[in-house]
């Protein structure tokens, strides 16, 4: 985020006087506070430039196939910049083919040809029998790791080590902290050849309320580790990001093209993160980015040579808008064969990053020749990618401030690519803090009491306390109980104590549903829709007795669903639905807040199967502000009503369309 200087909170009805009773009063609510609140408060600064009531994130995320050499320290600053350059908050390193010999991670003397580093060896010198015996060997050992355990070294709290590090992870390691001495390596996370590195500055180390990790082999038999995914989902201020780097399926030809669209679904299904763990990554956060050596090619609809000749031509004449037109994953998605949410920048604004040849600094933008840069036998493509996605009515929080190749990285053939992003999450002092009832005598009787910060936690004499003085508030009342204070938020608002909106679906249907029956039972799906939010305590649940094959944990039949239609994949659901949203808190509250329209197959014998997810923003539904696609007809007072038309989503592919009627009506009630 941006370091500039500290915004002043809105002027307080009347001034705090820093008397021995306040500052006292402070003290005890800074002790209470590090102990009990939902999170902490990091040193963030408000951006000038965010909109109000929110702070800007700046991201770096970089991918990087290594072709198994081990990076210089100078590679590792063409990677990223040194200590961050004092600009990034979250620093992201997704590698493909990241693992090396044991003399590969040992420090190496300059090359005596060329003094710019690297391999003592003559250029040019073949291999022995027996050392290129040794090496596949060494391969087959270092692919069977992966396979048998992962590696995660992050030096956390949140994750554990389950196996010792190698001399090439702790080589890397060793880089990469040198050259980023302000961050924390949260996740640093390796399965088989693949290589997730996630570093946050340290000052904002205690803002991450939770981290996971999650992994997903698509190899040899889909067992083994030489492809596949790693997924790591970050929750930062309420605000979720996944990050999953992927080394999919190589080669050119319409069956590999098809094979590397069934690896991105299954890594986006398989790597299950966040609660509830039934939908896949793409669904469950608030933005995720999908990034690495995806290696889908260029493809002219013409022969191997043919293919390879017009992207040579291309080449020479600088217009790789040509190539990119001609880009697999670019008609993947506009077909719907994968990843289709998501979006990226411009690739054509830089020349195709595979394949290069090695220890060529430099592309030709700065000045070499195409046969200087590429190497013959393959047709350049753009086979290394950042892609990113958000939730609905998220999306302008996220932005794409750059995308860019990195040809000065020259240990191997891929071109490194990098993107920075900017995203806004909720301000420290919008964030709902809680202090245990225990500690709480009584309520002010504004119940309005609210913290700003702009400094470390350890700053409690810069704390600003709004709306209290000792003598309207104390936490050592006489007349204090357990039971009168039982639960109490001294942040929540009087007002809305009693608020619901109840949130009807009607006239549901479904076309088009994937089928999901085998033929030899007919064939068809069973459809049926469950409603679960994504956000604990905002809807009252209805206790339903459970059955076995109920899909997913126990959890979830608690929540309400419709009536099965027998093999039917254009069904029309004769259900009223009827939910009850929480609006004790402010609705402001509910941004970032979903519920999922889950499309379920029901079996008789087996475990029901996920169809798909319909994903609604809840405070677009209860205010009405974009994210489900139109506005409801009139707001407090009565009731109004939206028509929802979505496609129904699974591991980013579509799966049928979903259509109905949400009528919203606002009670006074108890929330039971």
């Amino acid at each position: 985020m941006s370091h500039s200087d500290p915004i002043t909170p809105p002027p307080a009805p009347r001034p705090v006087v820093k008397t021995a009773a306040t500052m006292e009063f402070v003290q005890k609510v800074h002790k209470v506070e590090r102990q009990h609140t939902k999170i902490l408060a990091p040193q963030l600064l408000l951006d000038s430039e965010a909109p109000p009531n929110c702070m800007r994130m700046n991201v770096l995320i970089a991918t990087v196939n290594m072709g198994n050499a081990m990076p210089t320290q100078d590679d590792i600053g063409e990677l990223v910049p040194e200590d961050g350059d004092d600009k990034y908050d979250v620093l992201v390193v997704g590698m493909q083919e990241a693992t090396f010999g044991e003399e590969e991670a040992l420090p190496e003397p300059p090359s005596p040809a060329d003094g710019t580093g690297g391999s003592a060896k003559k250029r040019g010198s073949k291999p022995s029998i027996m050392t290129k015996a040794v090496k596949a060997v060494k391969k087959v050992e270092e692919t069977f790791r992966g396979v048998i355990s992962s590696q995660d070294t992050s030096d956390n709290k949140f994750t554990t080590t389950d196996m010792p590090t190698t001399a090439d992870s702790t080589a890397l390691h060793a880089m990469l902290e040198r050259h980023l001495p302000s961050y924390s390596g949260v996740v640093r996370y390796q399965r088989g050849e693949m290589r997730l590195h996630i570093y946050v500055r340290s000052s904002l180390v205690p803002a991450l309320t939770d981290v996971e990790v999650a992994a997903e082999n698509t190899g040899i038999g889909h067992l083994l580790a030489n492809k596949g995914g790693i997924a790591a989902r970050l929750t930062f201020t309420d605000t979720s990001l996944s990050f999953v780097t992927c080394h999919i399926q190589a080669h050119e030809g319409k069956e590999h093209f098809q094979r590397r669209c069934a690896d991105i679904s299954e890594i986006l299904g398989g790597t299950k993160l966040g609660n509830p763990k039934r939908y896949d990554v793409s669904l469950i956060s608030h933005h995720t980015f999908v990034f690495g050596d995806l290696n889908f090619r260029t493809d002219f609809g013409k022969g191997k040579k043919e293919n390879k000749e017009l992207c040579y031509q291309a080449l020479g004449k600088g217009d790789y808008e040509e190539i990119y037109r001609h880009d697999e994953l670019q008609r993947a998605i506009c077909n719907g064969e994968c990843l289709t949410n998501f979006q990226e920048g411009d690739c054509s604004k830089f020349p195709p990053t595979f394949k290069v040849k090695r220890h060529v600094k430099g592309s030709l933008e700065d000045g070499h020749s195409v046969e200087d840069v590429y190497n013959p036998q393959r047709t350049p493509s753009y086979c290394d990618r950042i892609l990113f996605t958000s939730l609905p009515g998220l999306e302008k929080k996220l932005k794409q401030v750059k995308l860019e190749a990195i040809p000065k990285y020259s240990a191997s053939d891929h071109n490194p690519v990098r993107s920075t992003f900017t995203i806004d999450v909720p301000a420290i002092e919008d964030i709902e803090w809680h202090f245990p009832s225990a500690l709480m005598s009584r309520r002010p009787k504004d119940a309005n009491l609210k913290v700003y910060t702009s400094t470390p936690v350890k700053a409690d004499s810069d704390r600003i306390i709004r709306d209290y003085t000792p003598d309207n508030f104390d936490l050592d009342h006489p007349d204090s109980t357990p039971e009168k204070r039982e639960e109490e938020n001294i942040f929540k608002d009087n007002t809305n104590l009693d608020r619901v909106c109840k949130v009807t679906f009607l006239d549901m249907r479904c076309r088009n549903l994937t089928e999901m029956d085998p033929s030899l039972v007919g064939g068809g799906s069973d459809p049926y829709i469950q409603f679960v939010p994504l956000s604990d305590h905002l809807l009252k649940r209805q206790h339903i007795k459970k059955k076995r094959n109920t899909l997913g944990n126990g959890a979830f039949s608690h929540y309400k669903k419709t009536k099965t239609k027998r093999h039917n994949v254009n069904p029309v659901f004769d259900d009223v639905i009827e939910l009850e949203i929480d609006l004790s808190q402010e609705k402001d509250l509910l941004n970032g807040k979903f519920l999922a329209l889950t499309i379920i197959d029901h079996d008789d014998l087996s475990e029901d199967d996920l169809i798909g997810t319909v994903v609604l923003n809840l405070a677009s539904l209860v205010g009405g502000e974009g994210g489900n696609g139109v506005r409801p007809k009139s707001i407090k007072g009565g009731t109004s009503s939206i028509e929802i038309s979505k496609p129904v989503m699974k591991n980013s592919m579509v799966q049928g369309h979903f259509e109905g009627t949400v009528e919203m009506c606002w009670v006074d009630g108890k929330i039971g």
